[in-house]
């Protein structure tokens, strides 16, 4: 249960920080799901855990961030799909 309470914590941090990818809503959502469920599979890895699951929730903890901030809030700039 520990594994999974600091996965879940790493994973709503990385995915709140990286999810600013874009000027849209729908280009951040879709770059935090990425980087989010990417994020929390890697973590998943390191710790014996449930890659899929936690690449699953990584996703949409990550897309939701990105989908909920502005530009103003976090901002990294275009995505490459837009560049």
């Amino acid at each position: 249960m520990a594994k999974l309470t600091t996965l879940g914590t790493v994973a709503i941090l990385v995915a709140g920080v990286v999810s600013g990818c874009g000027a849209n809503p729908a280009d951040r959502a879709v770059s935090g799901a990425a980087l989010g469920a990417g994020t929390a599979a890697a973590g998943a890895a390191v710790v014996d855990g449930n890659v899929g699951a936690a690449a699953l929730v990584g996703g949409l903890l990550g897309g939701g961030a990105g989908l909920l901030t502005d530009p103003g809030q976090v901002n990294f700039g275009e995505p490459f799909w837009r560049q």
